[in-house]
C-alpha cells in the first residue's frame, strides 16, 4: 500500500513495524489512503481506519482522464497511457495513476474498514477540508458553504451532482 507521508509517496510495509507504528499514530503518521491500481491492500486501510478514525484520516485519489471510462488509451499530462482492468500504465508498463473515483474510494472504505457510509464520506469530504484549512467553506452541508454535492440512489449509486448549488 503506497501513502503521502509528508508531502511524499512512500511504500508502507509491513515487515517494518517502526514505519507502521508511526504510520498509524494519530498526530504524527501520514493521514491518506489511496488507492494507486497496484499494490492495494483492504487490510491494511482497515488497520488505517482503526488507528485513526475518520477524523483524522484523508481519503485521496490519483484518478486520471481514464476514470469512469472502458479500457483504451489515454492521456495523462500529455503522456500515452493504455488503461486495462482499470490499471493505467504507460506503454513501458510504469503504473500512470489510478481509474478510481473519489466515490468508489468511499465506498470501498467503508467496506473495507467495516464501517458506515458517514463516516467513510466525512474522510472524503471534512478531513480534506480541514486538511487544508478551508473547513468554513466546504466539506460539509451548512448555510453559507458552497452546495458541492452527490445525490445518491438508494442503491448506492450517484443519481446527481451538483457543483456550487447547481
Amino acid at each position: 500500500t503506497l501513502t503521502f507521508e509528508k508531502g511524499k509517496l512512500v511504500k508502507v510495509d509491513c515487515a517494518d513495524p517502526d514505519r507502521l507504528n508511526k504510520y498509524f499514530d494519530v498526530d504524527e503518521g501520514a493521514r491518506y489512503v489511496g488507492e494507486f491500481a497496484i499494490g492495494f491492500n483492504p487490510a491494511i486501510v482497515k488497520l488505517a481506519y482503526l488507528a485513526k478514525r475518520p477524523a483524522h484520516l484523508t481519503l485521496i485519489t490519483d484518478s486520471m482522464e481514464a476514470t469512469g471510462c472502458a479500457d483504451g488509451e489515454y492521456q495523462i499530462a500529455g503522456n500515452p497511457v493504455t488503461v486495462k482492468d482499470g490499471k493505467a500504465r504507460t506503454h513501458d508498463g510504469a503504473i500512470a495513476g489510478s481509474t478510481l473515483s473519489m466515490w468508489e474510494a468511499v465506498k470501498n472504505l467503508r467496506d473495507f474498514a467495516d464501517t458506515t457510509l458517514e463516516n467513510a464520506i466525512y474522510a472524503a469530504t471534512m478531513a480534506p477540508a480541514r486538511e487544508i484549512g478551508l473547513e468554513d467553506e466546504i466539506g460539509s452541508i451548512e448555510v453559507g458553504k458552497r452546495a458541492d454535492l452527490l445525490v445518491l440512489e438508494d442503491d448506492d449509486t450517484i443519481g446527481r451532482i451538483l457543483c456550487g448549488g447547481y
